[in-house]
């Protein structure tokens, strides 16, 4: 399968950071307030020992699970190693009028080497990049796909889309009606 990211738009950074995993875990739900576990005369109460043996059992169950719901990363992207994304990624040849990335961090980031991501560097520009990775199934399973988009200036229409393809996919000759699997990002209408 390939993960591409593109479709018309005007200037918006592709992602910064791409995830695609097989389960999420959820953070921990908030603890309710306990009551007291000491008797009036400050000595612990048999309630007490019993909810120290609880927690533990607790802290052991949520372990194993944390271990067993660890998810499998199948692919991700940071754009922290300078160029050596395009070898990673493949442009698309179906048209010869495709606008072109560039990594930057762009006008405004936390960190200007780590915030490093893909940019479109022509308005009114269609987009088309792919990454191949290992086909998988996730069938059983939750899919999660994370991707990041800022779009830095106003725009009234355009989009920043991630699509995740059959892993047949010709990336040469990737396009619009390219049959996909899965298609998320936003899309700007005005």
């Amino acid at each position: 399968a390939s993960v591409v990211t593109g479709d018309p738009s005007l200037r918006p950074s592709v992602p910064p950071s791409l995830r695609v995993c097989s389960r999420r875990l959820l953070p921990p739900s908030p603890r309710p307030a306990q009551a007291s576990t000491h008797s009036p005369t400050g000595r612990e109460t048999p309630r007490a020992h019993n909810t120290a043996k609880m927690k533990t059992r607790l802290l052991f169950c949520l372990l194993v699970a944390t271990v067993a719901a660890e998810a499998i990363v199948y692919f991700t992207e940071s754009f922290n190693d300078g160029d050596a994304w395009t070898q990673r990624w493949a442009e698309s040849k179906h048209k010869t009028d495709y606008g072109k990335f560039k990594l930057t961090a762009g006008k405004f980031f936390g960190d200007a080497e780590n915030d490093k991501g893909l940019q479109t560097s022509e308005d009114a520009r269609f987009y088309a990049l792919s990454a191949r990775f290992d086909p998988f199934s996730n069938e059983g399973k939750t899919l999660v796909v994370q991707f990041t988009v800022k779009h830095e200036q106003t725009i009234d229409c355009g989009g920043g889309y991630v699509k995740i393809f059959p892993s047949d996919l010709d990336q040469a000759d990737m396009h619009g009606d390219s049959v996909y699997n899965i298609m998320s990002g936003p899309n700007i209408i005005l």
